[in-house]
């Protein structure tokens, strides 16, 4: 597994001509160097690796680019994720199943449709957690740190380590 964290206009780079949304438009524009390399990397991933998928979340400015190939060398080849991020991902796998089971369960939503909007609107004036953009922007970037590589870079160009894992392990890791 090769996965990366990169800015959204260097993962699936715009054709020539197209302009980029103000939302995801980079600060500085890039060099048609930059736009150069970027396509030859998105092209290269997309029709030579064997297993290749971009995940965006709605309002992040990166897209995890997650592209694979296979080998017949086991040399290396681990478990993957490990036994203590396996157990990390049941816990909250099931800390989430819980919370959504108490919700349902209980009717909170039914019994109590608007408290917890007029909680914070009469206690916490213009809370910023009631905007859904920011909910959902914060939602996008705690999932995008759960995923590896588990820092965001700098952009195209570092270097990130390659995971050497069986098959299933790489389409079934998360």
């Amino acid at each position: 597994m090769k996965p990366r964290k990169l800015r959204v206009y260097e993962a699936i780079p715009p054709p020539p001509g197209y302009i980029i949304p103000l939302a995801l438009r980079p600060k500085q524009r890039l060099t048609s160097t930059e736009i150069a390399k970027a396509q030859a990397d998105f092209e290269k991933r997309a029709s030579e690796d064997y297993y290749a998928e971009w995940f965006w979340f709605p309002y992040s400015d990166y897209v995890w680019v997650n592209t694979w190939e296979t080998t017949n060398d086991p040399t290396g080849v681990e478990d993957y994720p490990n036994s203590f991020d396996k157990v990390l991902q049941l816990a909250g796998t099931l800390l989430t199943q819980v919370l959504q089971n108490t919700a349902a369960l209980t009717r909170t939503q039914q019994i109590f449709p608007l408290t917890r909007t007029t909680l914070l609107c009469n206690y916490f004036p213009n809370p910023f957690w009631l905007s859904l953009r920011k909910l959902i922007s914060s939602i996008a970037k705690a999932a995008m740190l759960n995923l590896p590589p588990y820092e965001i870079p700098l952009g195209l160009g570092n270097s990130y380590e390659t995971i050497r894992t069986w098959v299933p392990d790489a389409l079934h890791f998360q």
